[in-house]
């Protein structure tokens, strides 16, 4: 899901750049260096985004990037952030923040100061301990690896033919709003408990099983494409709750969980079976 609140100063709404969800964590150890990846994506059809970039907050000191970048209209582009991490450094988590901000005149003296912010998490364990989380995968590789590594119910990865999985083949990209919505609800909510993992790991088997073949048929029939995409949109509606509420542990995670889906039940099996017995009874 991209993020859409955009901090503006001035007249109107403009929505210049966006960047793609879900969060950064590296790990890595005193004396180590690593490069982390930040997405961003631009809106504009016609000019070049010229962003300025600049960290703040603990561990800042560590990173190197770019000061400033152009992203040319409707381009994604990749910002290598380089963590270098010193051999005198103790265990600790640092939190700094990345601040993309692009300055745009509109209206002649109107001054819109657009930003975005993304918030690394950088674990630092000790020279003899090995630490490992499952999210550094895919912000410490290539933007081809990392889409490829990305292989749940977002329908970001690709089968070995090049198709894409049912989110993907239906919204056409895996830029959309939707999609980035699934991954973020993944990464930061879902992934983030034992029970979320374990749900994940069950879910994917199933899905797999049938996902290829009917991005497949969505490919081959518009029509089809259009019936699956009312299909999910409620589904993919009653998950976005998720990213409204506090789930800080497995508790809750379990019973939000069964709230979601028993929702879908409702939704998908009883409100058209109620239909369908009505419609019978009108008929008698």
């Amino acid at each position: 899901m991209f993020l859409t609140s955009l901090l503006t100063i001035g007249i109107g709404q403009t929505e210049a750049f966006q960047q793609v969800a879900g969060p950064i964590v590296v790990n890595l150890k005193p004396g180590e260096t690593k490069i982390v990846q930040w997405g961003l994506v631009s809106d504009k059809e016609n000019d070049v985004t010229v962003v300025e970039l600049k960290a703040d907050g603990s561990g800042a000191e560590f990173l190197s990037f770019p000061k400033t970048l152009s992203i040319d209209p409707s381009q994604l582009i990749f910002v290598d952030i380089i963590v270098t991490i010193p051999k005198s450094a103790g265990n600790v988590e640092l939190n700094p923040t990345i601040s993309a901000t692009e300055f745009d005149h509109s209206g002649g003296a109107i001054l819109l100061n657009i930003q975005m912010k993304k918030t690394l998490s950088i674990i630092i364990s000790s020279q003899n301990e090995t630490k490992s989380n499952s999210k550094e995968d895919l912000v410490t590789k290539s933007p081809e690896e990392t889409n490829s590594a990305i292989d749940d119910f977002s329908g970001s990865s690709e089968e070995k033919g090049g198709g894409c999985l049912i989110a993907t083949a239906t919204f056409g990209s895996e830029l959309a709003p939707q999609i980035q919505q699934l991954r973020e609800l993944r990464d930061s909510t879902i992934l983030t408990t034992q029970s979320g993992t374990a749900f994940m790991t069950t879910f994917n088997q199933f899905y797999y099983s049938f996902a290829p073949t009917v991005a497949d048929w969505e490919r081959q029939n518009p029509l089809f494409k259009e019936a699956v995409k009312i299909v999910i949109t409620p589904m993919i509606s009653t998950l976005s709750i998720l990213n409204y509420v506090d789930i800080d542990s497995e508790s809750k995670m379990v019973g939000y969980g069964i709230g979601v889906i028993s929702l879908n039940i409702g939704i998908y099996l009883i409100a058209p079976s109620i239909v369908i017995l009505r419609l019978k009874q009108r008929k008698k």
